[in-house]
């Protein structure tokens, strides 16, 4: 199917969709981290496309395409493309809100893929940065960049930053090309493939037919001595390495010109040019060979750069000249910076249990390899693998050694909850050219030996991307410093600290030729990272003196005393080999023969802030004791014995901790008692309902004695049912009775006349009523019949109102 049925709208030319359907897709994965709409897919020219054709904008509303009317704004936010995705995403942006920074060493097709998503940008706010892009050969994918504002610059200084491209061997065509920069620096490096170019110039031959004369031809070779044949690289073979250029005949003009391109900065060529005729003619000419060399560039970086120390406070450092000089090279600048961050104290990991490793490196010197003359081709081999060793050899083995480095810097160990290893990232710090370091340090400027600033403005130690030279506060050790070398292609340096990480820098740098010469004239630097040795620890056997090291710990003393234990501190080392990661307290007793040492190790986190430890759990008896640090470089010395005793406890101690615990018990135990009694009476005030048993069968009923009860006195009764105590209540007949309750006979009227009709007052309380007095009474029996008994009695007090009982 050619077309779509009516209603349908192509898709990539393969499909056909509604409208609906269009319109409804969500926007394709690329774009999810864009700006873009999340429905952006619309109807244009009978079509579902996702993008508006040049000098079209998007109506989102209508879902389709309007003309602008001449060229569409469209603004995008800067990005950093290191892929063709990324590129897609500035498809028809003319104005980057930000910077445009281009990094890409891979892909198929990109040049077009470029040009045809970045080819409408006019405008770009920042900076333009394009880096290590391997399969560009020229910039004319920007061919309509005609600004860049610089409102924001790469490191505070560029605005346009081309580096280490190379294959780039243009920018793009100059005849057509007008670009504005607003504010900052042009920065080019390392383009191995931008190349020097000459215009030949000479008078047009004559000859009596200008017919004849098709054109010239002109060859070029590269000439390292003015003693160039024509026959030189040539042979009978076909071998010729001689450039060849054809010039046509430019009929009217008296003067030829021809651009001899791609030519090697700094570079002798020889030259001739030769005129091509029809077969006939059998006259022509031919120029004499000439000699002319290219402007030179800026140099290469300086090649094999090795660091080496020798001792605690120097450096060693060589190198080889660039590969590429691209001029005289005159000298060389060696700076040397402290590193920042040469070590970190990990609060998550227990340097007891994983302490630092150091690999030693024994002291050597190294000596570089001459470059091989002209007239030699004798190279050094490889002991290893009996090869040459290339110039790319030996960046890739730097590169390996800069990733092993990288790697140990940047991971180290810690343990979880359950000891087990883990790895964590480390706060890395990375400082930018521009940058300021070492802010809170107090530094001041070398003023001896050379004429240097003899104050500091302020504590930077890099000021218009030249390192300053900069000593520790109070000494001559270098912080940083920066030399000229002339003629030499090694460099020593003291004044150093020890055990301490070194950024080292070398760049090589060229005569400048004269006031035209813009190019610069020193190269990229080569830089290298070098720790120097630790400072060790020097023995003076014949007087018996020791100097210790940097991590020596001197001064070990017993702070506190008791029956078992101990306090120690300790001088912390002024100035360790890095950072103190642990102290090792050394302890045993001399008394016992053969007694084997304990050791205690303790964490820089428990002694941060006091320089003290305590040791428990000592028995009796004389002992020795010890320090030792444990720093960035290992462990240090020990410190020098001191001794302490711990004595035996006296029998008066015995009496007195005799005597202190049976105190202690007894307190216990009368709190205990206290306690239990409290808890007793608090049980003893709560009310427990209860069921009297002797009621439990029997049904209350009313009898004639109801409402004439007088006073009920709680009483014991004696020898009821076989018990010789019960406590029970005894009802009296009060004053008011009638005569039929008022019988003489009956038990209640008899208990109350042996109580003599005694009535409580008011005021009396149930204290006041106790009555010791036994008063006899007729027992009762079960039955309710009343019968007399020698020993039967009742005593007891008014219950005020208290329950009846009957008994």
């Amino acid at each position: 199917m050619k077309e779509c049925p009516p209603d349908y709208y192509k898709y990539l030319d393969r499909r056909c969709l509604k409208r609906d359907k269009c319109i409804s897709m969500p926007k394709p994965i690329e774009l999810h981290a864009t700006n873009e709409i999340a429905f952006p897919y619309k109807i244009f020219n009978g079509s579902c496309i996702l993008h508006c054709p040049a000098d079209y904008k998007s109506d989102y509303l209508n879902h389709t395409c309007i003309q602008c009317g001449g060229r569409c704004e469209k603004y995008c936010d800067g990005i950093n493309i290191d892929s063709i995705s990324l590129a897609k995403q500035l498809r028809g942006c003319t104005h980057i809100k930000g910077s445009l920074e281009i990094q890409i060493r891979g892909g198929s097709n990109v040049v077009n893929e470029l040009e045809e998503n970045l080819s409408m940008i006019e405008e770009i706010s920042g900076y333009l940065k394009i880096v290590r892009s391997f399969s560009l050969v020229s910039l004319n994918f920007l061919k309509n960049l005609k600004r860049i504002r610089g409102d924001s610059l790469e490191n505070q200084k560029y605005v346009f930053v081309v580096l280490d491209n190379q294959n780039l061997q243009e920018l793009w065509d100059q005849e057509n090309k007008t670009l504005k920069i607003d504010s900052g620096r042009l920065f080019f490096s390392l383009q191995s493939k931008i190349v020097k170019s000459v215009t030949l110039e000479w008078k047009q031959f004559k000859m009596d037919d200008q017919r004849k004369l098709l054109g010239y031809i002109v060859y070029c070779i590269e000439a390292p001595h003015k003693n160039i044949t024509m026959y030189d690289g040539r042979d009978a073979c076909g071998q010729d390495n001689w450039r060849v250029y054809d010039v046509p005949y430019q009929e009217g003009e008296l003067t030829v010109f021809q651009l001899l391109p791609n030519l090697k900065p700094y570079t002798q060529y020889a030259f001739y040019v030769k005129t091509y005729t029809i077969a006939s003619e059998r006259t022509g000419a031919q120029s004499r060979i000439k000699y002319f060399r290219t402007k030179p560039s800026m140099p290469s970086s300086p090649q094999n750069l090795q660091v080496v120390s020798n001792s605690s406070d120097s450096l060693i450092i060589s190198w080889l000249p660039p590969a590429n000089p691209n001029g005289n090279i005159t000298h060389y600048i060696i700076s040397c910076k402290k590193h920042s961050n040469g070590d970190n104290d990990s609060e998550d990991r227990n340097y007891c249990l994983d302490p630092p490793t150091t690999k030693p490196v024994p002291p050597q010197i190294s000596q570089p390899t001459p470059p091989p003359k002209n007239d030699t081709c004798s190279c050094e081999d490889n002991p290893h693998s009996g090869k040459p060793l290339s110039i790319n050899e030996l960046e890739e083995a730097a590169r390996i050694k800069f990733e092993d480095e990288l790697h140990n810097q940047v991971y180290v160990k810690r343990y979880d909850l359950h000891g087990l290893i883990k790895t964590k990232p480390m706060n890395l710090n990375i400082y930018r050219p521009g940058s300021q370091i070492f802010r809170d340090q107090r530094t001041k400027r070398d003023t001896i030996g050379e004429p240097f600033p003899n104050r500091a403005d302020n504590h930077s130690l890099i000021i218009n991307n030249k390192i300053q030279n900069v000593t520790e506060n109070g000494t001559n050790i270098w912080i940083s410093f920066s030399r000229p070398v002339y003629g030499h292609t090694e460099f020593f340096t003291d004044r150093l600290h020890h055990f301490t990480f070194y950024d080292i820098n070398v760049q090589a740098c060229r005569e400048k030729e004269d006031d035209k010469d813009n190019e610069s004239t020193c190269s990229s630097t080569s830089m290298q990272t070098k720790r120097t040795q630790k400072k060790r620890n020097k023995s003076l056997q014949q007087q018996t003196v020791i100097l210790g090291g940097a991590d020596h710990i001197r001064e070990v003393h017993i702070t506190n005393r008791t029956l078992d234990s101990i306090t120690i501190t300790w001088d912390q080392p002024k100035d360790p080999n890095g950072i103190i990661f642990a102290i090792t307290v050394e302890y045993k007793r001399v008394d016992i023969e053969n007694a084997k040492p304990i050791s205690l190790c303790i964490t820089s986190k428990d002694f941060k802030n006091d320089s003290s430890y305590s040791i428990t759990k000592l028995f009796s008896g004389n002992y020795s004791l010890r320090v030792m640090a444990t720093t960035s470089a290992g462990e240090g010395e020990y410190s020098p014995y001191v001794h302490f005793y711990i004595n035996e406890p006296t029998s008066n101690t015995i009496v007195i901790v005799s005597v202190t615990i049976i105190v202690f018990l007894g307190v216990l135990l009368c709190l205990v008692w206290l306690y239990r009694k409290h808890q007793k009476e608090r049980e003893n005030l709560r009310l427990f309902p209860s069921v009297n048993p002797e009621y439990i069968p029997s049904v209350y009923i009313p009898d004639d004695w109801e409402g004439s009860f007088g006073m009920v006195w709680e009483g014991l009764a004696h020898d009821i049912k076989g018990k010789p105590e019960i406590r029970c209540a005894v009802k009296t007949v009060n004053e008011h009775a009638t005569n039929s309750q008022d019988d003489q006979t009956t038990p209640l009227r008899k208990v109350s006349d042996k109580l003599g009709g005694y009535t409580p007052s008011e005021s009396q309380d149930s204290d006041e009523l106790d009555i010791d007095t036994h008063h006899q009474f007729p027992s009762i029996s079960e039955s309710g019949v009343v019968t007399t008994t020698a020993n039967g009695y009742v005593s007891g007090c008014p219950t005020n109102g208290a329950a009846t009982t009957q008994c």
